[in-house]
């Protein structure tokens, strides 16, 4: 479910321009707001006192050591992180990577190319936006995308929930030829897009 979580003083999350971990090598003390995230489940793998395995899928923007903090204050024993693993990020899971061994073996055997995963399929859990001409000239000089620039929407419900759920609000902009040319978030006023990685696909 939703909960509030308030980032740990060393993270890089950004006060002020600069990262948290910045201010508390400097003994400074620093106290945000808590943020919004979402937590869809925690499961207990193994129990081996006195550790604890848990697998756990969260939004974006989870911190994972956070969490062990809270569990230990809840259960009045204390608790920290041990070992960290990421397995899955969108539809990018750790069981279909490769090594660096691997991939230097199949850029010898010139297979490397074959696993390479297009610009356009990346992301595929944000709405994409097809935009016209003029669009796709002003989203390449970073400039404010407006309605009356797109010409198509793919943003299906499933789509539409999981961003909302991730606080993320990101569109990929395409041009009329179907290329990914940069990513953008909602304008703070306003019903534009603002375009904050602009991709040379050219």
């Amino acid at each position: 479910g939703d909960l509030l979580q308030v980032p740990p003083p060393f993270s890089a999350k950004k006060y002020k321009g600069k990262p948290l971990y910045s201010f508390a090598r400097k003994n400074i003390e620093i106290n945000l707001p808590p943020s919004e995230i979402f937590v869809h489940y925690i499961d207990l793998l193994a129990y081996k006192p006195p550790m604890v395995d848990v697998e756990i899928k969260c939004s974006s923007g989870t911190y994972i050591r956070s969490i062990a903090h809270d569990l230990g204050q809840s259960l009045g024993c204390g608790a920290h992180l041990f070992n960290l693993k990421r397995t899955e990020v969108g539809p990018y899971k750790l069981s279909n990577s490769f090594s660096l061994e691997q991939i230097k073996m199949l850029f010898n055997e010139n297979k490397f190319t074959k696993f390479i995963i297009p610009l356009e399929q990346l992301l595929p859990q944000f709405p994409k936006l097809i935009l016209n001409e003029t669009g796709t000239t002003m989203a390449k000089n970073g400039n404010f995308i407006f309605p009356e620039n797109i010409l198509k929407i793919t943003s299906p419900e499933t789509i539409i929930n999981s961003v909302s759920k991730d606080k993320e609000n990101i569109f990929r902009l395409f041009s009329p030829a179907g290329k990914l040319i940069a990513l953008a978030k909602r304008c703070e006023k306003g019903k534009g897009l603002h375009p904050f990685l602009v991709i040379d696909n050219t």
